[in-house]
């Protein structure tokens, strides 16, 4: 969870949207929620 947190940062302080951190974002996001389905 901790690389979602510091990818969260590091979204928030981006101003460039073409910078991948909002991609990084996603994907973190996508492996949660599939973690949560699992258990």
């Amino acid at each position: 969870g901790s690389k979602l947190f510091i990818s969260f940062i590091k979204f928030l302080k981006s101003k460039d949207p073409n910078d991948g951190t909002e991609q990084a974002l996603l994907d973190e996001l996508r492996a949660l929620n599939e973690h949560l389905k699992e258990h």
